[in-house]
């Protein structure tokens, strides 16, 4: 009975590495598996935080564009105020000062994104190193990050360029008709008759005639 005994414990004892390796084994596949599930799931936060930033920063950089777009047409209203007898000069550059301002704000928000998104792909290294080498396929969240600026600077750029077009027929008709003003104007000088060139106004055939008459006992202009 005791030899039977004896031999029940060296069995035991034979076979205990055997099971503590196996379920040591089975602990090692499930945290392995935990892991990798975190792992990914940390990567698919982290996509959405940088492509949040993406899309917060081609939009804030080209708030950035526009804002010193309206400052050049402000410092040309400015320059112009003399020419065109425009009183609002001073309104003008305090409007001036207040772009430049948001400009500095805006800019400043910009390179906070910047630094942000760097420092997050950094603390991030360390997770995609587990990835490659556990042999998981991703693509970088930067490289989306850079996918989705692209796109949407296209997008606005596609629309500025609209907008640009549309100024241009203006300019264009401008052109045009400053073309015929300096034809009408050589043809009179020519002609030394002003009559060659065209009316100031536009007169109104279903109104009473009013403005500039002729006075013929005074010889001088009567305004109604």
């Amino acid at each position: 009975k005791t030899t039977s005994i004896t031999d029940d414990f060296a069995k035991y004892f034979a076979s205990t590495p055997g099971s503590i390796q196996k379920k040591a084994e089975y602990c090692w596949k499930e945290t392995e598996k935990m892991t990798k599930d975190e792992q990914i799931q940390t990567l698919t936060v982290f996509e959405k935080y940088m492509l949040d930033i993406g899309e917060l920063l081609y939009k804030k950089e080209k708030r950035v564009t526009e804002i010193e777009r309206m400052r050049r047409n402000n410092t040309f209203s400015v320059e112009m105020c003399t020419e065109v007898l425009d009183p609002n000069a001073a309104k003008y550059e305090e409007q001036g000062k207040e772009m430049d301002y948001q400009k500095e704000q805006m800019e400043d928000k910009v390179q906070a994104l910047r630094e942000r998104a760097d420092a997050a792909c950094e603390i991030f290294q360390e997770i995609e190193d587990a990835l490659n080498e556990m042999g998981y396929k991703f693509v970088h969240p930067k490289i989306l990050m850079a996918e989705i600026m692209v796109d949407g600077t296209a997008h606005i750029m596609e629309r500025k360029r609209q907008i640009y077009e549309t100024e241009q027929q203006y300019i264009d008709a401008d052109d045009e008709d400053l073309g015929q003003s300096v034809s009408q104007l050589e043809v009179a000088k020519m002609s030394q008759s002003f009559r060659d060139l065209p009316r100031l106004s536009t007169p109104n055939t279903n109104s009473p005639k009013k403005g500039v008459s002729f006075a013929k006992k005074q010889g001088n202009l009567v305004f109604d």
